[in-house]
C-alpha cells in the first residue's frame, strides 16, 4: 500500500499505490506517530531517473578567459579517460603562443564543463602535426562517459564509425552537430578539399536557414543517420574564410589512428550498434 515516503521542501510525505486508500493510511499513521496530521499522504508517481554524463556537446574551456571549445568524442584506455577537441580550441583557452602545446603544458587550467559538473584534466596530447586535434586526459577514474552517440532528439543511442562501420559518405548527406555554443544544426556533405601530404578535409554547407557552427562550435563531433543508425564521421574545425555558410572538418578516423601515441589500447567511446 505505502511505495515512498520522505520528505520535501521540509515537509514529511508517504505516497501510496492507490489514494482512495488514503483514510485507511492516515489511520494507521496516527497509531503509530505524534502529529500525523503533518504528513502529507499522497498519490505514488513512477519517476524515472535521467543519468548524466559527459557527452558530445560539452564544453571545453578554462576559467580565466571564458574561451571555450567543444567536446567532440570521449576516449577511454585502461586507466584513463580522455576528451577529444580541436588544437586551436585548447591553445586559445590557454592564449598559448608556442605553438603545439607540450603535454604538460598548463593542462590543469582546462576543464570539461559537464551536466554533473566541472572534470579537470592533467595532461594535453597532440598526436598529429597535420591535424587540427587534440586530446586532454581526465582527472580520475570513475568520471561517467557516455558511450553513446547524440542523435538529433538529443537522445544517447549506440553508433558506429565513418570509415570503418560505414565506408562512403554520399554527397548531400544530411549532417548534424551537437556544438557547445550553438547546440544542435544541421547541414549537407557537399565535397571534400584535397591538400598533399595531408589528410583531406570535408566541407558542409549550412541549411537554411540556420548557420551550422558559430565561435565556440569547434571541436564538434558531426554525425549521420543511415538505415536507422547514428554514425560519427567529422570533427568540426571552423568555417572557410570569406564564406559564412561552408565549414570543413577532418575524418574522426584519421584523428582516432593517431592517438596510439598516446596509448597502444586507447578507443573511442562508442557502443556499436
Amino acid at each position: 500500500m505505502i511505495r515512498e515516503f520522505g520528505h520535501e521542501n521540509n515537509k514529511l510525505f508517504v505516497s501510496i499505490s492507490d489514494i482512495s486508500d488514503q483514510k485507511i493510511v492516515k489511520e494507521y499513521l496516527e497509531k503509530c506517530i505524534q502529529n500525523a496530521d503533518n504528513i502529507e499522504i499522497k498519490q505514488f508517481k513512477e519517476r524515472s531517473v535521467k543519468k548524466l554524463s559527459l557527452k558530445s556537446g560539452d564544453k571545453v574551456a578554462n576559467n580565466i578567459n571564458n574561451i571555450y571549445g567543444t567536446v567532440g568524442l570521449s576516449l577511454r584506455d585502461i586507466t584513463h579517460h580522455y576528451c577529444v577537441t580541436c588544437k586551436h580550441v585548447i591553445e586559445d583557452c590557454l592564449e598559448a603562443s608556442n605553438g603545439i602545446p607540450t603535454p604538460e603544458y598548463d593542462a590543469n587550467e582546462i576543464f570539461i564543463k559537464t551536466e554533473v559538473g566541472n572534470v579537470g584534466t592533467d595532461k594535453i596530447y597532440t598526436p598529429s602535426h597535420d591535424l587540427d586535434f587534440s586530446a586532454v586526459r581526465l582527472v580520475g577514474n570513475n568520471i561517467p562517459i557516455s558511450s553513446r552517440l547524440r542523435q538529433r532528439d538529443g537522445g544517447l543511442v549506440n553508433g558506429g564509425l565513418f570509415g570503418r562501420d560505414m565506408l562512403l559518405l554520399p554527397y548531400n548527406t544530411l549532417l548534424y552537430k551537437w556544438g557547445a555554443a550553438s547546440g544542435l544544426t544541421t547541414g549537407r556533405y557537399i565535397g571534400r578539399r584535397e591538400q598533399i601530404d595531408q589528410p583531406p578535409l570535408f566541407t558542409i554547407q549550412s541549411e537554411s536557414p540556420e548557420v551550422f557552427a558559430i565561435g565556440g562550435d569547434s571541436g564538434s563531433l558531426v554525425c549521420y543517420s543511415t538505415n536507422g543508425f547514428e554514425i560519427a564521421a567529422i570533427i568540426l574545425t571552423g568555417r572557410l574564410e570569406n564564406d559564412e555558410d561552408l565549414f570543413v572538418g577532418y575524418k574522426l578516423k584519421d584523428a582516432l589512428e593517431s592517438c596510439t601515441m598516446i596509448s597502444p589500447d586507447i578507443r573511442e567511446c562508442i557502443r556499436q550498434h
